[in-house]
């Protein structure tokens, strides 16, 4: 027996071997915790550390990623990529081993990728091109809070991507159940027409300085439930790098109410719509320092808040190719930077400041 677990193990290695120039398998990630302090007009400031991802920072994660070459310009991929809070070590995504992504697929420089798995939305995969911060402060900002960047990611999801064809590249992708973890309360049992199902779809553009995207996303609710049966939401944006300075502006629309996460799914009412608008700018200084800025609206019909506002700055140092320094102020009307992902998020005639300091690590 010891003999033929050996012979095997020799098969193996020389298997592995002979396969060495077609395949390959790389780590990556980012750690990533940050120190904030925050001061929200009526319950006073704190000072903590924590992921960050809500207040400026970077989100912790790491991943594999990997390729065989099957010939003919086929090549199967994958990638496996968990979240975790740096500052304590805890799993993100309600747990989950690999939250962030978990896909295998077929890849052809001539005819796309053809993905399946837990997958972005492609307002997460297109629109950050087109965002001053680059999505850094996505996650604490409001328009990005109310549009599908809310929920950014979509299990059991299905999707196709165009190769390049002139700087154009398009998307598309289904999702038989939207969440299926137990802790979103998203997960239910029964037939497709009882689940959250989501259609992501997108286009970008790119053309020397120039960049262009817009994306949908289409959450289909399960059967019997009050209000639309789709939550649509909508996002257009547009980046034009001048060299010395890059501009960016976007707009995002919800005609529906908006459903960032499992809380809004069902928070959202027939003819309420939320409308975002987002503009900004970053400069780099030098080869390893960038300033950002951006300014972003949100028009909403519901809690009695019409208009929120929020300001953000940033600086990114980076120290070598592999450590970055970010700081970033932010300044919120109306919005309550504490209860990002909540429906209190919206909060009349509350103010909110965040200074916030990230120190980053990829490998």
């Amino acid at each position: 027996m010891k003999k033929t677990l050996l012979f095997m193990a020799v098969l193996a290695g020389e298997a592995g071997a002979a396969h060495a120039s077609t395949s390959s398998v790389s780590l990556y990630g980012v750690v990533a915790p940050t120190v904030s302090y925050v001061k929200v007009s009526g319950k006073g400031s704190s000072i903590f550390m924590d992921d960050g991802t809500n207040y400026g920072g970077m989100a912790s994660r790491w991943g594999l990623t990997g390729s065989e070459d099957l010939g003919s310009g086929l090549k199967a991929i994958f990638t496996l990529e968990g979240g975790f809070d740096a500052s304590n070590g805890q799993l993100k995504q309600e747990g989950r081993l690999f939250g962030r992504q978990s896909f295998v697929g077929l890849s052809s420089s001539t005819w796309g990728d053809l993905t399946l798995g837990r997958q972005l939305n492609m307002y997460d995969y297109y629109m950050w091109e087109v965002d001053a911060m680059m999505f850094r402060l996505g996650g604490a900002t409001a328009v990005t809070d109310f549009g599908p960047d809310g929920m950014p990611r979509a299990d059991n999801m299905i999707k196709y991507s165009t190769p390049s064809m002139n700087g154009l590249r398009m998307a598309i992708g289904y999702s038989f159940d939207l969440d299926s973890s137990p802790q979103s309360g998203l997960s239910r049992d029964g037939g497709s027409t009882n689940r959250y199902r989501n259609v992501t779809a997108g286009a970008i553009y790119n053309n020397g300085p120039l960049t262009i995207a817009a994306t949908t996303d289409q959450t289909i609710r399960p059967h019997g439930m009050d209000g639309s049966r789709t939550i649509p939401t909508y996002a257009l944006g547009a980046a034009y790098d001048f060299g010395s300075f890059k501009l960016t502006s976007s707009v995002t629309r919800a005609p529906h109410g908006f459903a960032p996460q499992g809380w809004s799914m069902d928070f959202h009412e027939k003819g309420v719509a939320y409308t975002g608008f987002a503009t900004g700018a970053s400069v780099p200084l030098g080869a390893r320092t960038s300033l950002m800025a951006e300014y972003q609206f949100a028009h909403s019909d519901e809690h009695g808040v019409r208009n929120l506002q929020v300001l953000s700055v940033g600086a990114l140092h980076e120290l070598s190719k592999r450590t970055s320094v970010y700081v970033a102020a932010m300044y919120g009307k109306n919005y309550d930077f504490t209860n990002a992902y909540s429906p209190s998020q919206f909060a009349n005639n509350v103010t909110s400041k965040v200074l916030s300091f990230n120190l980053m690590h990829s490998f």
